[in-house]
């Protein structure tokens, strides 16, 4: 049985390098399954949560180009709140 007040949320997020992308999620913030991956697109999980990323050579993804980051470069304040928000 499903629970009625559980939300699931599947982000698309930019990335301007997949590859450091998968390095900061998988060895940083422990998304160590990795579903996809390809030089433009990378989908990774940790137990029920899985982030999808793409590069700006995507077309869906050329929108967003403005906001995009590497995960890597995040300063390390930042790495210390997601560090926090997924329980590492």
């Amino acid at each position: 049985m499903s629970d009625p007040d559980r939300i699931e949320v599947l982000p698309v997020l930019p990335s301007l390098d997949i590859a450091a992308t998968l390095v900061f999620y998988r060895d940083e913030l422990g998304f160590a399954q990795i579903v996809h991956q390809t030089p433009d697109y990378l989908i990774v999980r940790r137990d029920e949560m899985e982030l999808h990323f793409c590069a700006p050579t995507m077309p869906a993804c050329r929108r967003r180009r403005r906001s995009t980051c590497v995960a890597g470069a995040l300063r390390p304040s930042m790495r210390n709140i997601a560090r926090r928000a997924s329980g590492i």
